[in-house]
């Protein structure tokens, strides 16, 4: 059975906290003025407990420490903190 390997490709991606998305870098600023994505509030508080992204697949939830990211294409997608971490290596700003 033949074997692949991922190409390597290089993203935007910023993490969702408390403080993260407090300065926003441009692309985020645009996803959200564009509702491309948004917040995600906890029912009880009223407070942001992670963000929702639109995709072709639907509304997709992350939450806390996770990452929004900007693919090769423009499109944004929710990554969990653990996967990203293991897939991603920081090669500058």
């Amino acid at each position: 059975m033949p074997k692949y390997v991922k190409r390597p490709v290089t993203v935007q991606a910023s993490p969702f906290g408390a403080k993260d998305f407090l300065y926003w870098e441009p692309w985020v600023q645009d996803g959200y003025d564009k509702k491309e994505w948004g917040y995600r509030f906890d029912p009880n508080t009223g407070h942001p407990n992670g963000f929702v992204v639109k995709t072709l697949e639907g509304d997709i939830s992350a939450g806390p420490g996770d990452y929004l990211v900007r693919g090769v294409k423009g499109e944004l997608y929710p990554c969990r903190k653990d996967f990203f971490e293991e897939t991603y290596v920081r090669v500058g700003d």
